[in-house]
């Protein structure tokens, strides 16, 4: 009795650690989305001020330059050239860069009153604020999913215990599952096997996940709860393993 126990509980922790984990994941992407959602939106308030209080003007790309950063990957730079009040700016540096430009290239830029020298690209200033915000809302979404999938798991297992028919299978074998790792080790899955009373073949149903070594449950008995009109639903029970 001791061992089953022991048994037991090695399992519901292993469930219960795989539900943290996956809690956990879900919180992180949420907060990682919040924060690139109000990064974004601080990104789009600030930027629309700039926008609205600068002066629109038409520029010259002077120069494009290139320089090979620690990724051996090239950065590129692009100067351009432009009149404010009388006065001509010229290779000013811009803090964006598009592959759309080219020296040459007649642009149009947004230029800050009290700074001629602060200009940004009209065409791409929006660009930071949109991207981060995207890469927020899609991590928000992926929380959501997750969180989505764990409830409607826990309500569908709950319906068929409820519900279902009560099964007796017997532990045969077990298969790994990769999809897990933890401490650079994979769990198992119970294969557990029973015969179905109208047409006498072998019906064989997979356990959620166990990380004790399979050996301990093989010829054991198990519960299996199966949905009444689809017996391809179904609930191993492990808690109740004999």
């Amino acid at each position: 009795k001791v061992l089953l126990k022991q048994e037991q509980y090695g399992m519901r922790y292993g469930m219960r650690r795989i539900k943290l984990i996956s809690l956990i994941v879900a919180i992180i992407f949420a907060i990682t989305g919040g924060v690139c959602i109000a990064v974004g939106a601080a990104a789009f308030v600030k930027t629309k001020e700039f926008a609205d209080d600068g002066v629109m003007v038409k520029a010259k790309v002077s120069a494009i330059e290139g320089e090979i950063n620690d990724e051996g990957e090239t950065d590129y730079t692009a100067y351009v050239t432009y009149e404010y009040e009388e006065k001509e700016y010229k290779r000013i540096r811009l803090k964006e860069y598009s592959s759309s430009l080219y020296e040459g290239k007649t642009i149009e830029l947004y230029l800050d009153k009290n700074n001629p020298e602060n200009v940004r690209i009209k065409s791409i200033i929006y660009l930071f604020p949109a991207v981060f915000t995207g890469i927020g809302i899609i991590f928000l979404i992926i929380a959501a999913i997750i969180l989505i999938l764990r409830l409607r798991g826990d309500r569908r297992r709950k319906r068929i215990m409820e519900t279902g028919v009560r099964i007796y299978a017997q532990v045969k074998g077990s298969v790994v599952d990769t999809s897990y790792t933890i401490n650079n080790k994979h769990p198992c899955r119970l294969e557990c096997v029973y015969y179905d009373e109208a047409s006498g073949q072998p019906v064989i149903c997979t356990s959620d996940i166990i990380w004790e070594p399979p050996e301990t449950y093989i010829d054991k008995y198990v519960p299996v709860y199966a949905d009444r009109e689809d017996r391809s639903k179904y609930v191993v029970d492990l808690k109740n393993i004999k």
